[in-house]
């Protein structure tokens, strides 16, 4: 629960200082334990977001691997959490080829990806400006099943925002029928992604279109 709140202040300084403190005193360190502190790190790395920032962004992506690589000391097995948790941290520190080593890791190990691995792999693709590469994942999480998930929507429509080569408004409005199809419920942040795109492509027309969508639908603007 310590750790959560360091997690939820982006202060992975003190969440590492308090698992320092377990290890001294000889409390088990359980597997959800590393899951939390990779999310501290993840956060703390949004945080230092401005570029003299950078190399303590590094710092914390380092730090975040060698804590799960420091899992086999401690006789402790990562789990789907865990790799979805790291994969997250090389997401946030833009750093693409390390989020998918972590899904090389995992698979052959055993563990299955899962909706979150997907949606944490489409953000570290948004981050990049790769928007064909997460359309690829995008596809591949629907066809084993996990259509249901709303951020895998999300992440990918936002990746069809950020694309390097411009906004793909028309990508991002099939991915939206996709969920429909599916009998997906929209929240108001995907709606708010969807109008960015429509904003950012010029198409006005299509901003308020969403919008009164939206409404229709009974969310409240975000």
């Amino acid at each position: 629960n310590l750790i959560k709140v360091c997690a939820r202040a982006a202060d992975a300084e003190v969440a590492f200082d308090i698992y320092k403190d377990m290890l001294a005193s000889g409390v088990k360190v359980e597997k959800h334990v590393y899951a939390t502190m990779l999310k501290a790190c993840a956060a703390q790395i949004v945080v230092l977001n401005h570029e003299a920032d950078r190399r303590n962004q590094l710092v914390l992506l380092e730090r975040a691997f060698a804590l799960v690589a420091s899992m086999e000391d401690m006789h402790v097995r990562p789990d789907v959490a865990v790799w979805n948790a790291l994969i997250s941290v090389a997401a946030r520190a833009e750093k693409l080829q390390r989020a998918f080593d972590v899904l090389d890791e995992m698979m052959q190990r055993g563990d299955k990806p899962n909706g979150r691995t997907y949606t944490a792999l489409i953000d570290a693709c948004a981050r990049a400006g790769e928007k064909d590469l997460a359309i690829r994942l995008y596809h591949r999480a629907i066809n084993e099943g996990y259509d249901d998930v709303l951020p895998i929507y999300s992440a990918t429509i936002n990746a069809c925002v950020k694309c390097s080569s411009g906004v793909d408004v028309v990508s991002a409005m099939e991915i939206f029928a996709d969920l429909q199809r599916a009998g997906v419920q929209p929240d108001s942040p995907l709606y708010g992604c969807l109008i960015m795109a429509a904003g950012r492509g010029g198409k006005l027309d299509l901003v308020e279109t969403l919008y009164d969508e939206m409404l229709s639908d009974g969310l409240v603007p975000c």
